[in-house]
Order: C-alpha cells, then structure tokens, then sequence
C-alpha cells in the first residue's frame, strides 16, 4: 500500500466518546446490555460442554474473560441509566416535555 492510500484509524477521543454517549445513552444502554445477555448466553453453553483433560485451565480462563466483559457492560448500562435519570430530574425542559434527547453526559 503506498502512501497516498493508507489510511490510519484513530481511536476516538474521550470528547467523541462523551459526545456519542449523551446522544443516545438509551440506545447505548439497551446495545450493552444485549451483548451482556448473549456472552452470557455464550457462558451458558461453555458451562454445559466443560473439558475434562488439559483444556480445562484454558476453558475456565475463557470464562472468566467473557464474565468479566459480561460484567463490565452491565455496569455501563447501570451507569448509563443512572445518568439518563440524573439528567432528566435535572433538566426543566425535560419536565416540560420541549427536550427531546437528554444530556447524560457533560463535556
């Protein structure tokens, strides 16, 4: 690939990621919480075929790895609509019903 034609991703800057976040906290919340639900799903099925010879420590490490992940998204979805709350009772135009979105998150 030459260079005119490289293309270099960047992760997104903690602005950016503020900003998707308080655009669509609920949509966000309800993705993290589905893909809390089918890792856990995925768990389930682990769980039911576990290796009995020295694949064992490997598996029960995978487990852990998706539990942990699984974890970790519930709590960004807790936390999430524990902001979307907060700043819903905070926003007077919110209870007045002319904002539409509200701001989960402040920059």
């Amino acid at each position: 690939m030459s260079a005119d034609t490289t293309i270099i991703l960047r992760p997104p800057g903690r602005a950016q990621i503020i900003d998707r976040l308080s655009d669509r906290p609920a949509e966000i919340r309800e993705a993290a919480l589905m893909l809390a639900a089918a890792i856990q799903d995925e768990i389930d099925r682990l769980n039911r075929s576990t290796p009995n010879d020295d694949a064992l420590p490997q598996h029960k490490a995978f487990v852990s790895f998706l539990e942990a992940i699984a974890d970790g998204l519930r709590k960004i979805a807790d936390a999430l609509e524990r902001s979307i709350k907060a700043a819903e009772a905070k926003s007077p135009d919110q209870q007045k019903g002319t904002d539409r979105t509200p701001r989960a998150f402040s920059s």
